[in-house]
């Protein structure tokens, strides 16, 4: 019988066994039994049935899924791929682009000289350069430049769960006196959680190491500080409360109410530590199955293992070393046993690709991008993957964007702007925030010819614009573009070498030629 039926309880609030109901009680319960299936107890007595605070999770989980995270980073193949498509494709080898859109008063013309003086700015600022010997750079350590910044950032989100970024003001070492520093995660204690108090000399709410107001904002950080050896001290370590205000924490959040970041590797570490099992059973098996080897079995009791003169026995004296195109002749009274395995099976490839398809679905990856293998896939299905693969590269994106750019450059355009004055504000923008735009990487086309067309026939047909364009496949501003286009032209014209040839619309290819 389902167990969803409803239970009902006597006067005393005990539930009564459903034998004991009359037949049209029972029938009537019956019809209130198919709900859904997915809430049965049926075969699933392993499943969650209770619903529970993510919070809670994460306090018992954490620092165990941040171990293991780290170990798959280190270790396994498969995630070191993800990695590198991460960075490869969020990112690229230039980083997020940084562009100011200032307009001038009343008028919508950009205000070219404030914006080139913001991004001059902002230049010099996330780049490294080396002065007097030692090394000015944004981070603290003077070592990374702003993309290097953000690759780790990006890869400690992604292993980590999340990332901690200390903001620096007054910092002495480089010309803008503002920098950066990570805070290694392990040190705000998932574990240390305090109660409010109401009332005068109250306190607030601290939960996973992070201290919360009455609206549920972070208030401040309580991180646990290094020894001298650079060991962490556990509970006899002093707690150091960072203001929020110094602090970037980069996470994803998932769940309501969510305040630690979850890494991505979560859902899919044990799959992918299974897999790792597999191939390590495999390598072994191919091994002993490489490694041929034999055994003399013999009824003659003359060559069991009795010890003759010189330490030696008859057994070990029968005993043969193969070597390549020779023969040996085996003594009479032995018979020669081949230990031959039948490996691998031909059950390990399929296997294998089921399980790069399930880790590459709990990555959000198109399985040959994550296995670097397209022997299996025609144009077609290649092109689909590769198209989704984009939609959650350009997510994740947004979400440096949100997370990591825009609140540093927040920080450091107020800093620079307002206390340390490198940047003269027109007036009438002096109570106003900057207008900038992010200009992530792009990708080229897949069939380059066929899709040039046909942005060129959505542009004459009004469809869509030249920057949307130029930012979806190289990463580059319009404007940029059209300068350089600008002084291309020039330099030609100088030098004698422009045709003044232009095409009048899409390119054809040689099927449209031939008619």
């Amino acid at each position: 019988m389902s167990k969803n039926i409803p239970i009902l309880y006597d006067a005393g609030g005990r539930p009564i066994p459903l034998h004991r109901l009359p037949g049209w009680q029972r029938a009537r319960l019956k019809m209130f039994s198919s709900g859904f299936k997915g809430a049965s107890d049926g075969s699933l007595a392993e499943w969650a049935f209770l619903p529970e605070d993510i919070n809670a999770m994460l306090r018992t989980d954490l620092r165990r899924l941040r171990a293991r995270s780290r170990d798959l980073a280190r270790n396994d193949d498969t995630v070191r791929r993800f990695l590198s498509l991460l960075k490869q494709n969020v990112l690229g080898h230039s980083g997020i682009i940084f562009q100011a859109k200032n307009k001038l008063a009343g008028s919508k013309q950009l205000d070219e000289k404030f914006n080139a003086e913001i991004e001059r700015e902002y230049g010099l600022f996330c780049r490294k350069r080396r002065r007097g010997g030692f090394f000015e750079s944004p981070s603290a350590c003077g070592q990374m430049t702003l993309e290097e910044i953000a690759w780790l950032a990006l890869w400690s989100k992604a292993i980590d769960g999340e990332c901690f970024i200390q903001i620096l003001h007054g910092y002495p070492h480089n010309r803008h006196r503002f920098a950066v520093r990570f805070l290694n995660p392990d040190l705000l204690d998932s574990n240390y959680c305090v109660e409010p108090q109401s009332g005068k000399g109250g306190r607030n709410r601290i939960e996973m190491g992070i201290e919360f107001d009455e609206f549920q904002r972070p208030v401040a950080y309580h991180f646990h500080q290094l020894s001298p050896a650079g060991k962490l001290l556990r509970r006899a370590a002093r707690r150091h409360r960072i203001p929020a205000s110094q602090i970037i924490h980069f996470y994803r959040r998932e769940y309501v109410g969510q305040i630690r970041g979850i890494p991505d590797f979560a859902a899919v570490m044990h799959k992918t530590k299974m897999l790792n099992g597999v191939h390590e059973a495999i390598v072994v098996g191919w091994r002993v199955a490489a490694a041929k080897m034999g055994f003399f079995t013999s009824s003659n009791p003359e060559y069991m293992f009795s010890e003759e003169e010189g330490g030696s026995s008859q057994f070990d004296a029968a005993s043969i070393e193969a070597t390549p195109g020779s023969f040996d002749m085996i003594p009479p009274g032995l018979d020669l046993k081949l230990f031959d395995p039948d490996y691998p099976s031909s059950t390990y490839e399929s296997g294998h690709k089921v399980f790069l398809q399930q880790i590459a679905n709990g990555l959000n990856v198109s399985s040959p991008s994550l296995s670097n293998n397209y022997s299996d896939v025609n144009y077609s299905s290649l092109r689909q993957a590769i198209l989704e693969d984009r939609e959650g590269w350009r997510c994740i994106q947004r979400e440096m964007i949100n997370g990591f750019y825009q609140p540093l450059f927040d920080e450091w355009y107020d800093w620079t702007v307002h206390v340390m004055q490198l940047v003269e504000v027109p007036p009438s923008r002096r109570h106003l925030d900057p207008a900038v735009v992010w200009q992530p990487r792009g990708w080229a086309w897949i069939d380059p010819l066929k899709e040039v067309n046909a942005q060129v026939t959505a542009i004459n047909e009004n469809l869509r614009t030249r920057q949307s364009i130029i930012a979806e496949t190289s990463g580059a501003d319009f404007r940029d573009t059209a300068d350089a286009l600008a002084e291309e032209k020039r330099v030609l014209v100088e030098r004698d070498l422009f045709s003044g040839k232009t095409t009048g619309g899409p390119a054809q290819t040689k099927e449209e030629n031939n008619g």
